[in-house]
C-alpha cells in the first residue's frame, strides 16, 4: 500500500449543514457533542422496546437455555452449536456457531436475571455503540462532522433495525457489527500509520465479530473492494490495475487466513455442516429468485414500510416469469445509474456505500441456505444499512454544495430533521408488534399465507389455551403441506389437548415418520398410549424421546407417570431426573413427596401432563 502525505484525490468537501462552529469549542468537544446527539436521537424510537418481553426464539435461546440458566463453564459455548445448548427437541439450525453471542447472553443473565427491561437496554446499548462507530466510519469519508452526523442518524433510527434491536436474540447483528466496524476502522488507521498493534487489534476485532455471527465474513471482501477501487483516502492514484489487485490481495490475506481458521474451528465443532433447507428448493430456482430477494432488501432500505417477522415471498421457477425479469430490469437500471454517478473521482464515498450495501447481502441471496417460508428477514439489512448511511451522507453533501448560503443551509437542516423524525416515528410504531408473542405472530399472520407465520400464531394460541382457534389455523396448513412435520406435530398436539386422541395419534405418527429426531412428538404419542392403558408402548416411546433429548421438558416426568404402574423406584428416579433438568417443576417434586407417603393413581398424574406447552 502506497501512502502519501497530501489529501489530493480525496473525495470529500468540507460543506456545512449548520452555523459556523463556536471557536471556543475544541475538535474533541464538538465531536463529543455530536456523539451525544446521535445517542439521544437513536435511543428515542427504541424506548418503547424497554417494556417488551422475550419473544420468538428468546424462549429457547434465553429463558430456557441450559447454558444460560446453569453454572456450567462458558468454555462449552466454543465447543458446540448454540442450538444444542437448549432444552427443546425441535431441530432448528445447528449451523449457528456463535460462542461470543452466547457469552453475551450469559453475562446478561448473570447481571439482570430475566428482567426484560435490562436485557432490552443491553441490546439498545449495543446498537448505540454500532451507530457511533458508523459515525466515525463516515467521518473517514467526510471530514465535515455534520455530514457524518446525518448518515449516522439515518443508520441509528432506521426501521430495518427493529428486528435486530428490539428482539433480544437479534442482538447478534449489532454485536457482530461492532466487531466489524472496529476491525475496519483499525485497519484504516493502520494504512495511515502502519503498526503491528493496529493490525493485531483489527484481526482480533474481526475474530470477535465472526464468533458473534457468520455475516462478519463480508469484511475481507469489503477491504478488498476498498483497495481495488481506490476508495482508501491515502491510497495513491492512479495505480495500474494489476498493482491494485496485488495490493488488495496483500491487505486481505491476514483476514482470509483468520477466516480459514474460523471455518476450521467451526467444522471441528459442528462436524459435517448440516443444511437447514433440506433441499426444499433447487439451485436453479434459488438463482432465479435471487434478483427478487435483492430488490426486496434494497426496497426495505429506502422504503421501510410494512415490516413484519415473516413475509409471503414467491419462488421464481422460470426466467420467463415477471418475478424474475421484472426485478432484474429494475436492478439493471439502478446499477447503471450508480455506475454513471460514481464514474467521477469525486464520488469515492458512493463506491464505499455500494460496497457496504452489496457485499453483506450476497450470502443471503441464496435462499437454499434457509428454511422454506423463512428465507427473508429485515435483520439481514443491519450491515448493508451502513452503506445506506454513507450514501445518505453523499446525498447530503451534494445538496449542501460547496458554499451553502443561509437559506440553503436551513433547507438542508429542515430536510434532514424531517427525514430523521419520520424514520424514528416509523421505527417506534413498527416495533409495537414485538411487545409479546401474540401481537408479533398476529401481525405476521395477518392477511398472510406464510406457513411459519400461521404455525407460530397457532402455537401461541395453544399456549394460551385457545385450542379451537389454533386448530382452525393449523388444519389448512396440514392440508397444504402434508409433508411438513412441524404442522403435523402442532395439530397433533392440539388434538391431544382437545381429546381427539385418534386424530392426534395419526398426526403424531406422521410427524415422527417425517422427522424421527423429534422427541416431542414421541412424548405426546406416548401420553396417548398412556391414556389408552397401552403402558408398554408408552414406555418405549418415552424412553426413545429421552434418548433423543435427555433434557426435554416433561420427558422424565411423563415416563415416571407410566412407571408408577409397577415400578415405583423407577418412577421416583425419573421424577428426580426431571428435577435435575428442570428444578422449578413442582409437579415432579409433588409426585416424589406423595409416593413417599402414599400411592398415587396413574389417572390423576396423567392429567397433570396436559399443562405441557406446545413447542
Amino acid at each position: 500500500m502506497t501512502v502519501v502525505h497530501s489529501e489530493a484525490g480525496n473525495s470529500v468537501q468540507d460543506n456545512s449543514l449548520s452555523a459556523p462552529e463556536p471557536a471556543q469549542l475544541s475538535e474533541t468537544q464538538l465531536t463529543a457533542l455530536q456523539v451525544l446527539l446521535i445517542i439521544l436521537v437513536t435511543t428515542l424510537p427504541f424506548l418503547p422496546a424497554l417494556r417488551y418481553g422475550f419473544v420468538f426464539d428468546d424462549d429457547v435461546q434465553v429463558t430456557t437455555n441450559v447454558a444460560v440458566r446453569t453454572s456450567q463453564s462458558p468454555v462449552r459455548y466454543f465447543l458446540t452449536s448454540i442450538w444444542t445448548l437448549r432444552n427443546s427437541a425441535i431441530p432448528l439450525n445447528y449451523n449457528y456457531y456463535r460462542p461470543l453471542f452466547h457469552s453475551w447472553l450469559r453475562l446478561n443473565a448473570a447481571l439482570f436475571g430475566y428482567n426484560g427491561l435490562w436485557w432490552h437496554l443491553s441490546a439498545v446499548f449495543t446498537h448505540l455503540l454500532a451507530t457511533v462507530l458508523v459515525f466515525f466510519l463516515i467521518r473517514y469519508h467526510f471530514h465535515n462532522r455534520w455530514i457524518a452526523t446525518v448518515g449516522a442518524l439515518i443508520f441509528g433510527v432506521h426501521p430495518a433495525h427493529i428486528e435486530s434491536v428490539v428482539w433480544i436474540s437479534g442482538a447478534t447483528d449489532p454485536l457482530m457489527a461492532v466487531g466489524v466496524l472496529l476491525s475496519f476502522l483499525l485497519w484504516l488507521k493502520k494504512l495511515e500509520r502502519p503498526t503491528t498493534s493496529l493490525m493485531l487489534g483489527s484481526l482480533a476485532c474481526y475474530a470477535a465479530a465472526l464468533l458473534c455471527k457468520e455475516t462478519a465474513i463480508a469484511l475481507p471482501a469489503i477491504i478488498f473492494v476498498y483497495v481495488l477501487l481506490g476508495i482508501c483516502r491515502n491510497q495513491s492514484a492512479p495505480e495500474a490495475l494489476g498493482r491494485r489487485i496485488a495490493t488488495a490481495i496483500r491487505e486481505t490475506l491476514p483476514f482470509i487466513a483468520l477466516t480459514v481458521c474460523y471455518f476450521g474451528a467451526r467444522l471441528a465443532v459442528l462436524h459435517p455442516f448440516q443444511t437447514a433447507s433440506m433441499q426444499w428448493v433447487s439451485r436453479s430456482h434459488a438463482l432465479l429468485t435471487a434478483p427478487a430477494v435483492l430488490l426486496f432488501y434494497l426496497r426495505h432500505l429506502v422504503w421501510p414500510l410494512g415490516l413484519r417477522l415473516f413475509y409471503d415471498f414467491p419462488v421464481s421457477v422460470s426466467p420467463r416469469n415477471v418475478s424474475f425479469w421484472g426485478p432484474l430490469i429494475v436492478l439493471g437500471i439502478a446499477f447503471a445509474g450508480t455506475l454513471l454517478w460514481t464514474r467521477r473521482r469525486a464520488h469515492r464515498a458512493a463506491l464505499a456505500a455500494v460496497a457496504w450495501m452489496a457485499v453483506p447481502l450476497l450470502p443471503v441471496l441464496n435462499i437454499g441456505l434457509f428454511y422454506r417460508d423463512d428465507f427473508v428477514h429485515d435483520r439481514y439489512l443491519y450491515l448493508p444499512s451502513i452503506g445506506l448511511a454513507i450514501l445518505s451522507s453523499v446525498i447530503a453533501n451534494a445538496i449542501a454544495g460547496e458554499a451553502p448560503g443561509p437559506r440553503r443551509r436551513l433547507a438542508a437542516i429542515i430536510c434532514v430533521t424531517l427525514l430523521t423524525a419520520s424514520l424514528a416515528a416509523l421505527t417506534a410504531t413498527e416495533s409495537a408488534p414485538w411487545h409479546d408473542n401474540l401481537s408479533l405472530y398476529s401481525h405476521a399472520a395477518q392477511s398472510s399465507t406464510n406457513t411459519m407465520a400461521r404455525i407460530n400464531l397457532a402455537s401461541e394460541y395453544a399456549t394460551r389455551g385457545r385450542l379451537e382457534e389454533a386448530q382452525q389455523l393449523l388444519e389448512p396448513v396440514v392440508r397444504e403441506r402434508p409433508d411438513y412435520w412441524l404442522a403435523d406435530y402442532n395439530l397433533g398436539y392440539v388434538d391431544y389437548r382437545l381429546k381427539n386422541l385418534d386424530a392426534a395419534a395419526q398426526l403424531l405418527d406422521r410427524a415422527i415418520a417425517l422427522n424421527p429426531s423429534d422427541g416431542d412428538a414421541r412424548l405426546y404419542r406416548g401420553l396417548i398410549c398412556l391414556r389408552k392403558n397401552q403402558f408398554a408402548e408408552a414406555t418405549a416411546l418415552l424412553q426413545k424421546a429421552i434418548a433423543l433429548n435427555p433434557g426435554g421438558e416433561g420427558y422424565h416426568f411423563a415416563l415416571g407417570v407410566v412407571l408408577m404402574q409397577g415400578n415405583r423406584e423407577g418412577a421416583k428416579s425419573e421424577f428426580r431426573q426431571e428435577l435435575k433438568y428442570h428444578p422449578t417443576n413442582g409437579l415432579a417434586k409433588m409426585q416424589i413427596d406423595r409416593m413417599e407417603k402414599a400411592p398415587q393413581t396413574v389417572r390423576s398424574s396423567a392429567k397433570s401432563i396436559q399443562s405441557q406447552k406446545i413447542n
